[in-house]
């Protein structure tokens, strides 16, 4: 896979970060924990559904920390799988130098869908 970081950084001003790089990473950890997501059984065969939010940082080295729910389903189940996967997927790749930040608070929505 390139990296973004064998090529050194054609700006000058260091507040400046690639929203591209960032973009296109967060998008990886997105897939990544989504990959990761098992829908529990006991809940699957109650019929349980629901959409909520994990909020988590990831650190320079693609280390997870302080996993949590912002939103949440009725259901506990469904609230513990999805921080798992998070946990599951990690570490992720690290932040990219382009985006010049130690640490990168994430949102994630999470939809237990039955079809």
């Amino acid at each position: 896979m390139a990296s973004l970081t064998s090529f050194p950084s054609p700006r000058a001003v260091p507040s400046i970060y690639d929203k591209g790089a960032l973009k296109s990473y967060i998008g990886q950890v997105r897939r990544s924990v989504l990959g990761a997501k098992r829908y529990p059984e006991a809940s699957r065969r109650a019929g349980r559904q629901g959409k909520l939010k994990v909020q988590f940082t990831i650190l320079k080295n693609g280390e997870v920390g302080n996993v949590s729910l912002l939103t949440e389903t009725p259901y506990p189940n469904l609230n513990r799988e999805a921080m798992a996967a998070v946990k599951r997927a990690a570490p992720f790749a690290g932040i990219p130098d382009s985006i010049m930040q130690q640490s990168l608070k994430v949102v994630l929505p999470f939809r237990f869908e039955l079809n």
